[in-house]
């Protein structure tokens, strides 16, 4: 179910918003809640949120800052302002800043319900185009006879190739440039119901994923598919550019990746009905310590977790 969070520095706004408005017509669970556009952060940081609806003027960061933050680090998470101040200046500019609405306060929940349920819809038609068995078969048969996971599982059970040999078959498939670059690794078990799937819709599966990832990750990551011999989904990921986040291995980039990573969980249990468990590496420098990092997240997964 969809998960909504409401930031408004007005708590009793909060409170009637998250308790009174009937969010379960429109199939929403959970509703998160906070009263400053800082803490919205700090639980966009450890909860994936679908929706954001927040006030504009707040003290410290206002909502207009708010969306900007959004639709830069959470691209997937759609934003509604609502204002007491009727000024279509207002209006443009959060339209600039890449929200999905604006109402005016006092909003009624019918209002309010349709506005969001518009939203879910626009975010469901974009998971449908990007999970579409269509575009799905299309990977699959563009990428074949030489797809780029192939050269990624051959690496992982220890062929070894020449430095210049790798450098052009990863450019002839178009994966990310990795060498001598730091890395980190994204392993993917599919949980209960996957297994029980034939060949066939178990392929379409794995496709779908790495195109959610694919998806999820862009542009601060540069993302590499593949699979093991174990029959566990393996991305390669590479920090398209360190900006303010402090380069591979940093805090800011760590959590970058654990949330994203927890959007991908949430993305497939909605949208594929299944669950995954997901393990992320250390970082390590490519290709010298691919074998190394990917062994020790391999031993990571089967002692905290099991077989």
């Amino acid at each position: 179910m969809a998960e909504p969070l409401i930031v408004d520095d007005e708590a009793h706004v909060v409170d009637r918003l998250a308790g009174l408005v009937p969010w379960g017509r429109i199939g929403i669970g959970r509703v998160h809640k906070a009263l400053s556009a800082l803490e919205a952060l700090e639980l966009l940081a450890e909860h994936p949120v679908d929706i954001v609806l927040s006030d504009i003027r707040m003290p410290g960061m206002t909502g207009l800052e708010l969306a900007s933050r959004l639709q830069a680090e959470w691209p997937k998470t759609r934003c509604i302002l609502l204002s007491g101040y009727a000024d279509f200046d207002y209006a443009k500019e959060a339209m600039v800043r890449g929200t999905a609405d604006y109402l005016l306060k006092p909003v009624k929940d019918e209002e309010l319900l349709a506005a969001v349920e518009r939203v879910l819809r626009k975010l469901q038609a974009e998971w449908a185009q990007v999970l579409s068995q269509e575009r799905i078969v299309r990977t699959l048969r563009e990428n074949l006879p030489q797809p780029r996971g192939d050269l990624l599982t051959e690496s992982l059970q220890g062929r070894r190739y020449a430095l210049e040999g790798l450098a052009n078959r990863s450019r002839m498939l178009e994966s990310p440039a990795l060498l001598g670059e730091p890395f980190a690794l994204m392993l993917v078990r599919m949980e209960d119901p996957f297994p029980s799937y034939d060949a066939h819709s178990l392929a379409l599966l794995e496709y779908a994923i790495a195109n959610m990832a694919e998806e999820l990750f862009a542009p601060q990551f540069g993302l590499w598919p593949g699979k093991d011999a174990h029959g566990y989904l393996i991305f390669v990921l590479k920090e398209a550019a360190a900006g303010e986040t402090g380069g591979p291995g940093s805090p800011e980039t760590l959590r970058r990746l654990e949330r994203t990573a927890a959007r991908l969980q949430q993305a497939i249990r909605t949208y594929l009905k299944g669950t995954v468990t997901i393990l992320l590496s250390k970082w390590g420098t490519f290709p010298d310590e691919l074998l190394a990092v990917y062994d020790s997240t391999l031993t990571a997964l089967r002692r905290r977790i099991g077989d």
